[in-house]
């Protein structure tokens, strides 16, 4: 993981701060004995002069810069991370409200460079603290990524309007298998402005991660309205439609995309692939076809416009043999009636041979269908020869169409047994 530094400032240097809040005249005598408490480094001691000073005069802008200083070192001190968590705390409160009451006095100004100093030499202690732990993370010790993530969220508290604490804490709580902690601080980073789709990707993960689907969906579809032509944000919404079962939506959005960039080959095949799951065959066959006529060296292109011919005609295979086996059972239904005339079997048999040629006809249809798929199966197979898939729907196709030799050919790769070859099965 890599860090992102807030502004280059980590190279700061908390003592020498220390030193220019002991410049200056003299003032109240509680603010200038917490000076002399920084000094010696008491800073328990230093806070309770703070305090009193404060409670004397709580616009006392020096007092809160330096009450905020001497808690800052204590929490640089202290091991256990709720109270270091709870120092840290009350020093941002001291920090916001010397901000507050530097820019409210004109007299303060020489205060308000020294609290932003601050401001930042807290944040990268409590960054570089975090980003230290969670290099100590592994495997097999995943606790070091949990105080990582705690720290980085703290970090955050101190510069809330940086993205990279969000971002890195994020990360942190997934190492350390966490995944549901990491979707407020990814929100929070997004929402400040982070618009990286890797991490906009990563969060719709989560999401579907916690099973929240609805949220992932509604999240892409925001991000797609920002950018409606990122591909990117139209895969990962893809890929959330799929696996929500939520193919009709995907393939509105991929007719949508089409219509958008109808020279996009991705975009055509992912459209038609839909399609064909849907098996709608006649229309994945249009957009597949478009696919190659825009990109001849699209592989996946080449199977799935096989697999389209191939489904269809297994269609109408289905549809020959419900045919024969309806008329079979109303013929066997008129023959066993009694009394039955040479008229009437005259009659049932012609209207079982009417049948029996319908399927024969569906049956020559799907094999000229079986004949388109040869060269797109084909091309796939030159593609990627040992794919057992590509291998077996060849296989059919050449037993269907009574090509022996050639499914001969392709039985090994198949995993079929030659010695069953019968040349009429589909």
């Amino acid at each position: 993981m890599t860090y992102r530094a807030w502004g280059g400032f980590l190279a700061l240097v908390l003592g020498a701060f220390m030193l220019m809040g002991a410049n200056g005249c003299a003032g109240d005598p509680n603010v200038e004995g917490a000076k002399l408490n920084l000094r010696q480094q008491d800073y328990n001691k230093a806070l309770e002069n703070l305090d009193k000073a404060l409670e004397k005069n709580p616009q006392h802008v020096e007092a809160w810069k330096l009450k905020a200083q001497a808690l800052v070192e204590l929490a640089r001190r202290e091991q256990d991370f709720n109270k270091h968590f709870e120092l840290v705390t009350q020093a941002k409160e001291a920090l916001d409200r010397a901000r507050e009451l530097a820019a409210q006095d004109p007299k303060a100004a020489s205060h308000r460079q020294d609290i932003e100093n601050l401001y930042k030499i807290a944040w990268a202690y409590e960054f570089n603290r975090a980003a230290q732990a969670f290099q100590q993370g592994t495997s097999e010790n995943r606790e070091p990524f949990l105080e990582a993530a705690q720290g980085f969220e703290l970090a955050a508290l101190l510069a809330p309007d940086s993205t990279v604490n969000y971002i890195n804490a994020a990360y942190a709580y997934i190492n350390a298998q966490r995944p549901e902690k990491a979707i407020a601080p990814l929100e929070k980073a997004i929402q400040k402005g982070e618009n990286d789709v890797q991490l906009i990707t990563l969060l719709a993960e989560l999401y579907l991660q916690a099973g929240r689907v609805d949220d992932a969906i509604r999240f892409l579809q925001a991000q797609r309205e920002r950018d409606p032509d990122n591909a990117d944000l139209l895969s990962a919404l893809l890929n959330v439609y799929i696996r929500a079962d939520r193919v009709r939506e995907a393939v509105d959005l991929f007719a949508d995309a089409v219509r958008r960039n109808p020279q996009n080959p991705v975009y055509r095949y992912n459209y038609g692939t839909l399609l064909l799951q849907m098996e709608h065959y006649e229309e994945a066959i249009q957009e597949l076809s478009e696919v190659l006529r825009l990109d001849p060296n699209y592989e996946n292109a080449y199977y799935n416009l096989g697999a389209a011919y191939q489904n269809q005609a297994a269609e109408l295979f289905r549809q020959a043999e419900d045919l024969e086996a309806e008329a079979r059972a109303k013929l066997r239904e008129e023959l066993a009636k009694p009394r039955l005339t040479e008229r009437q079997r005259r009659a049932a048999e012609q209207a079982f041979d009417e049948q029996a040629k319908k399927a024969e006809a569906l049956r020559q249809q799907a094999d000229e269908l079986l004949r388109k798929a040869l060269p797109y199966l084909e091309r796939a197979h030159q593609f990627k020869p040992q794919d057992e898939g590509i291998c077996m729907a060849l296989f059919r196709a050449y037993a269907r169409l009574n090509m022996l030799d050639k499914a001969r050919e392709m039985a090994k790769c198949a995993g079929v047994d030659i010695d069953n070859l019968d040349g009429r099965n589909n």
